[in-house]
């Protein structure tokens, strides 16, 4: 038996249950539509007009705009407490004289086993 097969199995019993369940409530709960469930129901309060209002193209774009700030403000505070926790975690492991640990690596430059003097 492949080693893969218990996965599938369980993929056709998930499947199967699915589509069991699907069945059952169409066969147990067919739709009774009333007058008063298909009403619109805002609140207790009877509606007024129509839902369809026009909006302008101004407050699409405001909304837009506003997302995309707000979520690279989102970004920048991320990125600033992730620094704030790399401090601490530096500042403390001097305290205690360990060597700090990073939660990212940082690129630096291999050291050479060369002389370190500047080339003209």
């Amino acid at each position: 038996m492949p080693s893969y097969a218990p996965i599938l199995i369980l993929g056709a019993a998930a499947l199967g249950f699915g589509v069991f369940t699907i069945v059952l409530s169409y066969l147990l709960g067919r739709p009774r539509p009333t007058a008063a469930k298909s009403a619109t129901y805002e609140c207790g309060v009877p509606p007024v007009g129509t839902a369809r209002e026009r909006f302008p193209i101004k407050f699409y774009l405001v909304c837009m705009i506003f997302i995309l700030l707000d979520e690279a403000e989102d970004t920048q505070v991320a990125e600033r407490q992730r620094r704030v926790r790399v401090r601490l975690e530096v500042r403390r492991a001097r305290l205690v004289g360990e060597r700090p640990r990073c939660s990212s690596p940082r690129r630096t430059r291999p050291v050479s086993t060369r002389s370190s003097r500047a080339i003209p």
